[in-house]
């Protein structure tokens, strides 16, 4: 071996190491980076071993430190994308068959103090009025939560005929982009699948940890966006949808004049300046439970669309309040700077349960 590949070989092992020892305070995307070092080192244990806290940290930044500004939301776009393609597993399964290890490997992800401070850096700038108050509360439900899950899986890849079939699969995976019906690989992808189903019935399951979550500070409206929040109301279009207001005669003649009552209309337009502001509105489609909670979580435009976007959040009472359900169809309208040329690019809706209380009822009004 030559000096430089010595040098090469040991890079991913120094790079590991140095990854393990400071967990506690990186953010997700370097403790993801650690992972990678440790696999190209083949210290497993080590990769599962960030991988686990990297979901954790990721997802703590994710839920809590919302971007500032464009660039910070996709710099977080891109980590959750991390997530969902690269590291939402639990990293190698060989690790798991073995039930000390696992303990031992549960032991580790506890004993990391991943904690908010001042001057840590999840990787891009993110609003003052973030809920850093309850970051540690996400970091403590999100490790119950993956322990679970990485417990659960651990159960089923230590059972013989289970992790056989397992690993078949992901080498079927691997082979197979793709699985047309009616071909070998299909055949073969149902029969796994069938196999393991099978091997799961003897497998014990463990009850799930309670969601610990607090819900009513997170979804507490972002004061910046209520700022941007004009109007809302229950009596909105019966279908999902945007909608873009750049002018008065435009909003004079949608269904945004017949839905809102007539003084909140007038103000409405008397508070938007046209010649600098446009209106974005969004219609939820019907909902049966629907509380009185609705707001915009996030509205704004990017340039990469480029376009305007909007994100709401809707409130819901949850079937255990023992409300009867009733049908309405929720709206909410905000005010942008005007970009012209722009259109409504993206948008997204999220509930979040609301504390028992009426549900909301309404009609649709037509478009």
């Amino acid at each position: 071996m030559t000096a430089s590949s010595a040098a090469q070989d040991q890079a991913p092992a120094e790079a590991c190491a140095s990854a393990v020892s400071s967990a506690a305070t990186l953010n997700g995307s370097a403790l993801f980076a650690g992972a990678t070092s440790c696999a190209q080192a083949e210290r497993k244990e080590d990769a599962n071993f960030l991988i686990l806290v990297g979901q954790i940290r990721a997802m703590a930044d994710l839920a809590i430190l919302t971007p500032s500004d464009e660039e910070s939301a996709t710099i977080a776009a891109q980590l959750y994308e991390q997530i969902y393609y690269q590291f939402g597993g639990l990293g190698f399964d060989e690790v798991y068959r073995v039930p000390a290890g696992v303990s031992a490997l549960e032991q580790r992800v506890r004993a990391v103090n991943i904690a908010f401070a001042p001057g840590y850096d999840p990787g891009w700038t993110y609003r003052s009025s973030s809920k850093t108050d309850i970051y540690d509360a996400i970091v403590a439900n999100t490790r119950e939560q993956r322990l679970w899950q990485m417990r659960s899986m651990a159960l089923h890849l230590q059972d013989d005929e289970y992790y056989a079939a397992h690993q078949a699969l992901g080498e079927l995976q691997r082979a197979n982009r793709v699985f047309q019906e009616g071909t070998p690989a299909y055949e073969e992808l149902q029969r796994l699948n069938a196999r393991m189903e099978e091997a799961a019935q003897d497998i014990p399951e463990l009850p799930p940890p309670e969601d610990t979550t607090p819900y009513a500070r997170l979804n507490e409206p972002d004061p910046e966006m209520m700022t941007r929040q004009v109007a809302a109301g229950f009596n909105g279009p019966a279908e999902a949808g945007t909608y873009l207001f750049r002018s008065e005669a435009e909003l004079r003649a949608s269904w945004l004049a017949r839905a809102l009552p007539a003084p909140e209309f007038a103000a409405l337009i008397e508070g938007t300046n046209f010649d600098s502001q446009w209106l974005v509105a969004m219609s939820i489609g019907r909902r049966m439970n629907a509380s009185s909670q609705i707001h915009i979580s996030g509205l704004g435009y990017s340039s990469s669309f480029p376009g305007y976007s909007i994100a709401v959040q809707v409130g819901v009472v949850p079937e255990s309040c023992g409300v009867s359900f009733t049908a309405s169809y929720p709206y909410v309208v905000g005010v942008v700077d005007a970009a012209p040329g722009a259109e409504v690019r993206g948008h997204s809706m999220s509930n979040f349960p609301a504390e028992c209380g009426p549900i909301m009822a309404g009609q649709p009004t037509p478009e």
